[in-house]
Order: C-alpha cells, then structure tokens, then sequence
C-alpha cells in the first residue's frame, strides 16, 4: 500500500483501498496509521456515477485536532480529481 506523509509529525494516510462493489456502486476506504503502524483514523466512501460521498470518517480521541480528517479527506479528493467530494 503506498502512504503520503502529511506534516504530522509520523502520521501517514493511504491510498484509497477498493473494498467492495455492488451494481456499479464502488466502496473504499483511506486509513492513518502513526508511526508505530497502529490506526488512528479511517474514511469511508463511496464511488457512483462520477460521485464521490463520504461515507464516515473517525480519528482516534487523543489524535484529534491535528488535521487528520481533512488530510484524509484531501487525499480521497486528490485520488478522484474529476468528481466532486460530498
């Protein structure tokens, strides 16, 4: 799984990771991970139709505050540049 570091100091978020697909619909997630491997965040979504809907997202409670969602969020926009994120 390739990773991009965000200025947070050892925080990394993933490529968006296909998990499921039903009649056209595409389900995926993004994860941070900290520097020991462990999850701290993840974004889940979907894909239809040239969409792109933000499914939930969730960060760690001790993690929160550090721009983890957005960059996550950033990412699945970099990742679909055509569509627009909801």
């Amino acid at each position: 799984m390739n990773t991009t570091e965000i200025k947070l100091e050892g925080v990394k978020i993933s490529n968006a990771d296909i998990i499921d697909a039903h009649k056209g619909e595409v389900f995926g997630r993004i994860i941070a991970t900290d520097k020991a491997g462990r999850q701290v965040g993840i974004l889940q979504f979907s894909e239809y139709e040239n969409g792109v809907w933000v499914q939930g997202i969730e960060v760690d409670s001790k993690m929160r505050g550090q721009g983890i969602a957005l960059a996550m969020r950033n990412k699945l926009q970099e990742e679909y540049p055509e569509a627009t994120v909801k």
